[in-house]
């Protein structure tokens, strides 16, 4: 074992070199202007904590604690920490305090100091050393201390102070309190009954909470000036100082003041900290160093009595025993009763507290267990009905999609009859043109009310899903992005409420893949300074299609106008949409004389931007139309893949919204990866595009551009309506 460091005796001494107080320490201490410190010096040129003094391999270390006007040894500041060299003049700043360190002897301190001219350990300042040194007893505790305040304080007038002795070779050291003062030794018990620490007074002192009492008590039940033990004539009496709880001198109540008996049990309020005081004289103090024997810190009726010269020791076993028992001892005393009293009521009144706590956390409980099941219900019942409408609108708009197909070709064939009717200058009746343009008008104008039932179709599915959305937990970090990826989702067709788990963490890995390069940002560059934005929003509005496909030709060509594909069996193909030749020509586009070269052509019409965006735009609308049910997912894989393999995927699905989309895909099939990855890649920039700077791109949401240009549009019209 480590060997232990021997016991220190610190006096606290003023400028004038009086002592304050003295302490016996045998493990860690501070010091400093806090009350919290074992020694506390109410000075303000010492910090609130400013040194520390510690045992480390049988020695013992010192520390400046950061002090703002640091630790003097011997007028020499030290640094930081360092061995502390016994015996040792320890200064605390330039606050004029200063302790005096010094080893506590363990034998008789009768004899002479031995060696002339120097002061045995543990004198009071102004010892001469030629003479027995008064020695105070070393305290059972090895963290015994007790608080001094500063020089005029109620802390400092009642304890023992230095002096030169009053008849040379008697020991006797002569106090401020007269020549002969007597010497009260205070021991203080916690309530278990172990020592707290001891204290050596010669006359008045006080008991409380606040910082300013000789005696200070950090006790919610001990008031801030609770009793105070005072000199009367010859003898010595306990006052209460107005306490809340009381004070109770050998088990008995006192009323204001009851005259102290030697050795007196003190009693402070209900903290259960007592206090054991014993009379002695420095004569007899100076015979010999003593170990206080542990004493109950509960005074019973059988304890010191005026004349009975005797205090009575309880293990903290008994004590708790005799006042928790349910049958009373026969000897207790009033104290005692009262203290078993007040044990029973606050039981009592603690059986009714934790009967209240229980209740109420019982109802708390089951209001938890219902709230959670409704919220599961309303949960289930609120996705259910969002669903079955997310389904009533893909229905619906397949329906509308396939309707203005049939219309256009109807408008389309009309406008030829009409022309061939006027080159063969055929006579038909007006009447009858003017019915079929009825019909026409009548169907489109059913259209524009079905389109007005969708939006609000819409509207009523967001407000579900947002409903659905506050009854499940997430957390707020991945919230956001966790929405943009399902708004982009439902906009393109596949309800948020069916997402697949993975398919989240998918999409971020793709938009990680576009955070890698800067081709994103190149061809929204491309877009914005050829103007692209305006005729794909324009068409896709027309065709009442998503406007996140307008990020389809950035995948498929950056954008680039001029952008040639590969030889491929169904042929090469060109411009910013990447038709191919046959694709081109059903829609009304001329593919010139080099279609099958890869090469540019000014008279293929695919290299016009316009005109390839109205053909494509038409390709789409007729895919999301018919084999894709109005999945928009569905949709961009169709048009990777032409009428190969996917499509005969796609037209192998039910003929049923609620059955064809894109997760259903994925779990029957298994797709090519270029189709995975083109659709993925589709998708992740729309995610981008609804907030390119939480993305970390440098550009503005196109869609939000759309929106504005639309507006300025319809302020524009209203304007030229007004003026005519």
């Amino acid at each position: 074992m480590p060997a232990e460091a021997d016991p220190l005796s610190i006096a606290l001494l003023d400028a004038e070199g009086g002592v304050l107080a003295v302490y016996t320490f045998r493990q860690a201490f501070t010091a400093g202007r806090a009350p919290d410190n074992m020694i506390v010096v109410d000075d303000d040129g010492v910090s609130r904590h400013h040194v520390e003094v510690r045992p480390a391999a049988g020695r013992w270390r010192i520390r400046d604690l950061g002090s703002a006007n640091g630790v003097f040894i011997d007028d020499r500041r030290i640094e930081n920490e360092e061995e502390l060299v016994l015996p040792a003049h320890v200064a605390l700043g330039g606050s004029g305090a200063w302790l005096r360190i010094t080893r506590l002897p363990t034998a008789s301190a009768s004899a002479p100091a031995e060696r002339a001219g120097s002061s045995a350990v543990g004198a009071p300042a102004g010892y001469s050393g030629s003479e027995p040194a008064p020695q105070r007893p070393l305290t059972a505790d090895p963290a015994t201390a007790f608080r001094a305040e500063g020089e005029g304080s109620a802390a400092t007038a009642g304890r023992r102070t230095s002096g030169a002795p009053a008849d040379p070779g008697s020991g006797i050291v002569q106090a401020h309190g007269g020549p002969f003062a007597e010497i009260l030794a205070v021991t203080v018990l916690a309530p278990d009954g172990s020592l707290m620490t001891t204290f050596e007074l010669t006359g008045s002192f006080s008991v409380g909470r606040a910082p300013d009492n000789t005696i200070v008590l950090d006790d919610a039940a001990v008031s801030r000036r609770h009793l105070e033990v005072s000199k009367r004539g010859v003898g010595w009496q306990v006052i209460d100082l107005g306490s809340a709880n009381g004070v109770y001198l050998n088990d008995a109540l006192i009323e204001r003041a009851a005259e102290l008996p030697f050795p007196a049990a003190i009693l402070v309020g209900r903290s259960g900290i007592c206090l054991q005081i014993t009379r002695s004289s420095p004569a007899q103090e100076s015979s010999q160093v003593a170990l206080p024997a542990p004493v109950s810190a509960v005074p019973q009726s059988d304890h010191a009595r005026p004349g009975s010269g005797k205090v009575q020791s309880r293990a903290p076993e008994d004590i708790k025993a005799r006042l928790l028992d349910e049958a009373e001892a026969e000897d207790s005393g009033e104290y005692t009763r009262i203290v078993r009293r007040i044990i029973r009521e606050d039981r009592v009144i603690r059986k009714k507290s934790y009967r209240k706590v229980i209740w109420v956390l019982g109802v708390l409980f089951g209001l938890s267990i219902c709230l959670a099941s409704y919220q599961q219900f309303a949960l289930a019942n609120t996705r259910r009905l969002a669903l079955e409408l997310f389904h009533d609108i893909k229905t619906l708009e397949v329906s509308l999609g396939q309707a203005e197909i049939g219309l256009e070709e109807s408008a389309d064939t009309l406008a030829k009859t009409i022309a061939a009717i006027s080159s063969e200058r055929l006579r038909v009746a007006d009447e009858q043109l003017k019915a079929e343009r009825e019909k026409i008008a009548a169907e489109q104008k059913r259209m524009v009310q079905e389109r007005q039932r969708l939006a609000a179709m819409k509207t009523k599915y967001r407000q579900y899903v947002e409903e659905a959305n506050s009854l499940r937990l997430r957390f707020p970090g991945k919230r956001y992005e966790e929405d943009l990826i399902a708004r982009v989702a439902s906009e393109l067709g596949e309800s948020e409420l069916e997402l697949p788990d993975e398919f989240v963490s998918e999409v971020r890995k793709y938009i990680k893949y576009w955070q890698g390069g800067s081709r994103m940002q190149k061809a929204i560059e491309n877009m914005e300074q050829n103007n692209y934005l305006p005729v794909v929003a324009g068409a896709l509005k027309k065709h009442g299609l998503p406007l996140y496909f307008i990020y389809l030709p950035l995948q498929e060509s950056n954008y680039d106008t001029q952008s040639i594909g590969p030889q491929t069996r169904f042929g090469i193909a060109k411009g910013a949409w990447q038709l191919l030749p046959a694709t081109a020509q059903e829609y009304g586009i001329a593919t010139g004389p080099l279609a099958d070269v890869a090469a540019y052509d000014d008279q293929d019409a695919r290299f016009d931007f316009r005109q390839a965006t109205q053909a494509g735009v038409k390709y789409l609308k007729r895919i999301y139309s018919r084999e894709a049910q109005a999945s928009g997912l569905l949709v961009m894989a169709s048009y990777n893949y032409g009428d190969t393999r996917v499509r005969k995927m796609i037209r192998e699905m039910p003929d049923d919204p609620r059955e064809r989309n894109f997760w259903k895909l994925t779990k029957q099939y298994q797709l090519p990866k270029e189709t995975h990855d083109y659709v993925f890649y589709i998708l992740s920039a729309a995610v981008i595009g609804e907030d390119p700077p939480h993305f970390g791109f440098k550009f503005s949401p196109p869609l939000l551009m759309v929106a504005a240009d639309g507006q300025q549009e319809s302020n524009t019209g209203r304007q030229k309506g007004r003026r005519q």
